[in-house]
């Protein structure tokens, strides 16, 4: 088609195309690239959500940056719901660990998709025991070579 002086080109407005973030990721609607396939690590990194980095929000205002316990595993179970062309809904299961070792773990995202992040119960527990627990170890190495330790535990609901 070759247009000419005075030819009047009318495009029709597209729908912005977005996916949906829930969970322990900000809850957010996030707009999908019109000309490039994300994945779902990609969709995580590009909501701001925690990956790889121990459940730590990259909007963290205490200046903590590895925070002290017994250790504080990222979340990994991501759940992504999609309606299906029967107006049915099915729950996709992604396990981020597996996704950024293995592509044909790490799901694309399509526009409509609900990402929902969350802990498995093995993530839940230790989160649960660094933040119950608090163990300290103090040592005069220098002088005597003895050593004394402490722990203390806070438990739920003291």
């Amino acid at each position: 088609m070759i247009l000419k002086t005075g030819d009047i080109v009318f495009i029709e407005a597209r729908l912005a195309e977005v996916y949906y973030t829930a969970g322990l990721l900000p809850a957010r609607e996030v707009p999908l690239p019109r000309d490039v396939d994300i994945t779902a690590v990609e969709a995580v990194t590009r909501c701001g959500g925690p990956l790889v980095n121990g459940g730590i929000n990259s909007s963290n205002l205490s200046g903590q940056i590895v925070s002290r316990g017994l250790g504080h595993p990222s979340p990994s179970l991501l759940s992504v719901l999609r309606h299906t062309p029967d107006g049915r809904q099915v729950n996709i299961r992604v396990d981020l660990h597996r996704a950024l070792q293995d592509p044909s773990e790490n799901l694309l995202i399509q526009a409509g998709d609900v990402l929902i992040l969350q802990e498995t119960p093995g993530e839940a527990t230790a989160r649960f025991f660094t933040n119950a627990i608090t163990l300290n170890f103090f040592a005069d190495l220098f002088t005597t070579g003895s050593s004394s330790g402490s722990g203390n535990a806070l438990l739920p609901g003291s």
